[in-house]
């Protein structure tokens, strides 16, 4: 249900932005129309123009019926159904560490975080898809400490949430949630999503996600196959987004950045890549050989839903590499209504 148009590059023109500059605080328009993004290159010290394009963007809708964004992209695709979890039916089979308190989780999720378990994507936090037995999985975790491991109700899935603790209260947030597929007692998807805090809280989302920002994953794996770019329109007329998507078919990975817009003084929305202004990462990991049968929604098996890099741009992937590969500059995309 695209709110914007559809029209093709008209013209080619020279901006230079600096993020900070043009950060105020405002609410968006209640009936806004989009025609055009330019990409900018904003470097962090010097200004010096450099050649822009204009694109379109298409819109999707957002849920808000859960923690985090689930994306309708097409009114004939609909969200994966999560049904309300069950305490596990399956037991350590190993005897459990002692319970972990909320700050001693605060503290295991910082660590993982930083060395994923000792692996690399798309294995995840030691659990590798297509090898890893979802007992072994519940094991890894009960041997932590960790008790947070739930099951749905048809057995198809696991979900654990980790967080670090809420200020002032007994309880913790669920800073990073994952969700898993079991197939044979083997896990073959992964599903993790991590999450902003506000206030100074919203520093951990930075420290724990870093090695997963686009000039990071370029690094990591190269050039993407995919990558596209979303408007996300919450259904309450909340806050809304802008999705960037890459995707790595060949390798299992996908990681969707879901961006807030910074609005300007001439009413103009800019949109950085950097972790600023990130709200959600979403990461999709699953055995490559298994994308015909992935149970979520993934950029590879939907690519007419999804407005792509080159079709907005009339561009290239190898543009969109070559201008977000530096850690030292930001990127952003300018949005003329």
């Amino acid at each position: 249900m695209s709110r914007l148009s559809q029209s093709k590059v008209s013209r080619i023109v020279l901006v230079l932005l600096l993020c900070a500059t043009f950060l105020i605080n405002c609410t968006s328009p209640e009936d806004r129309e989009l025609s055009n993004i330019i990409i900018a290159e904003v470097p962090i010290v010097e200004t010096q123009p450099i050649e822009t394009i204009a694109v379109s963007i298409a819109s999707t809708i957002m849920s808000t019926s859960t923690p985090l964004p689930v994306i309708v992209v097409s009114p004939t695709l609909t969200p994966t159904s999560i049904s309300t979890p069950i305490p596990p039916s399956a037991t350590p089979s190993i005897t459990p560490a002692p319970t972990r308190s909320v700050a001693e989780e605060g503290v295991f999720l910082s660590q993982i975080m930083v060395n994923n378990g000792n692996c690399k994507l798309p294995c995840w936090w030691g659990i590798m898809p297509g090898k890893t037995k979802d007992q072994e999985a519940r094991d890894l975790f009960a041997s932590q400490g960790i008790d947070d491991w739930v099951s749905s109700f048809n057995g198809a899935y696991r979900l654990m949430n980790l967080g670090y603790p809420i200020p002032n209260s007994p309880y913790y947030s669920d800073d990073v949630r994952m969700q898993i597929w079991v197939e044979d007692t083997i896990i073959q998807f992964i599903d993790v999503q991590g999450k902003r805090r506000g206030g100074e809280e919203g520093e951990l989302f930075a420290q724990n996600w870093q090695q997963y920002s686009i000039p990071e994953m370029f690094k990591q794996f190269g050039m993407p196959t995919h990558v596209t770019l979303t408007e996300e329109i919450p259904a309450d007329a909340g806050p809304y987004f802008y999705q960037l998507g890459m995707s790595y078919p060949s390798l299992g990975i996908e990681i969707r950045y879901i961006i807030s817009p910074i609005i300007l003084e001439n009413g103009e929305e800019q949109i950085c890549s950097n972790f600023a202004y990130i709200q959600f990462i979403h990461l999709l990991l699953y055995v490559p050989d298994q994308i015909a049968n992935a149970p979520i929604d993934i950029i590879p098996n939907n690519l007419g839903a999804y407005p792509t890099w080159e079709e907005i741009t009339e561009t290239s992937i190898e543009l969109f590499y070559e201008m977000f590969q530096d850690d030292n500059e930001a990127r952003c995309l300018l949005v003329n209504p």
